[in-house]
């Protein structure tokens, strides 16, 4: 039976290489990593749930193509005409691990393309519109994307939905003890508003982040080394509450005690809502 993942509050953990990479290419020319761990799964049959009658009608098709550029170049994507589509990650391929995922999106037909990343709403694309990056997105322990794109009325001209450069990253636990913690507090300034004249009106705050003020316990001179070689890149620290924040790290004093125990405080910093964390 699969391992499935543990939410575990005083845990930080470290972004890992890149675990997936889709271009959605079937001829290999857009460096795909591990794109056969993840499946499309599309729908014949699509029910219109804004009328009282729910109209039962057949949904277009979602399947990888190649698009032709004006210029003579070209590119691959997922593509949907209209209608449902699931892109999910294999159980068999599936760490059952924190994931980031982020992909680009457009929807230069009309209608709208919505997005879902495990049942929470990501993106709206109404169109026609270019190409956008997602923000980061979290998935513990699956990943199902979930599209729609739905025209705005029977008469439009068909639509068209992409997805490409879709990306996985796996997060792993850094193995320590968080000795000392301080509660996460909101990172906030005083929001003004212009006037024409006079004195500028400071009538509410402007959100910034969250930061974290604690203190990580190493066992051994290695892993407190290889916390420190790599504080440069993304990590994820789980609050008392149980909620994940994502951010960076800035490394403050170490104390060393005995042999092989180290205590390094870190002060963490996240653009995440206090409260709200990560999505």
């Amino acid at each position: 039976m699969a391992q499935h993942f543990i939410i575990e509050p005083y845990t930080i953990y470290r972004r890992d290489k890149i675990m997936i990479q889709c271009g959605f290419d079937l001829d290999n020319s857009e460096s795909s990593i591990n794109q056969s761990a993840m499946v499309l799964r599309t729908f014949d049959r699509i029910i219109d749930e804004r009328t009282p009658e729910r109209i039962d009608y057949p949904a277009k098709g979602t399947s990888m193509q190649k698009t032709l550029l004006d210029d003579g170049s070209s590119y691959w994507s997922l593509v949907a005409e209209g209608g449902w589509f699931e892109y999910y990650l294999q159980e068999t391929n599936n760490p059952h691990k924190l994931m980031e995922v982020i992909y680009d999106y457009s929807n230069p037909g009309v209608g709208e393309l919505d997005l879902w990343v495990n049942g929470l709403a990501t993106e709206v694309r109404t169109g026609p519109s270019t190409w956008a990056t997602s923000t980061p997105h979290k998935a513990i322990d699956e990943l199902i994307i979930r599209g729609r794109q739905r025209n705005f009325g029977l008469s439009d001209p068909p639509g068209r939905g992409e997805l490409d450069n879709l990306c996985v990253y796996p997060y792993n636990n850094i193995v320590c003890e968080i000795s000392a913690y301080t509660p996460p507090k909101a990172t906030s300034g005083p929001k003004s508003v212009e006037t024409l004249r006079g004195y500028s009106n400071y009538q509410t705050t402007q959100y910034i982040g969250t930061q974290i003020e604690c203190t990580l316990r190493f066992d051994s001179a290695d892993s407190h080394t290889d916390f420190v070689l790599n504080a440069d890149a993304i990590h994820v620290i789980c609050d008392d509450k149980g909620i994940y924040y994502r951010g960076v790290v800035e490394l403050g004093d170490c104390a060393r005690y005995g042999k092989d125990l180290y205590e390094q405080t870190i002060v963490f910093k996240s653009p995440n809502k206090l409260g709200e964390g990560w999505k």
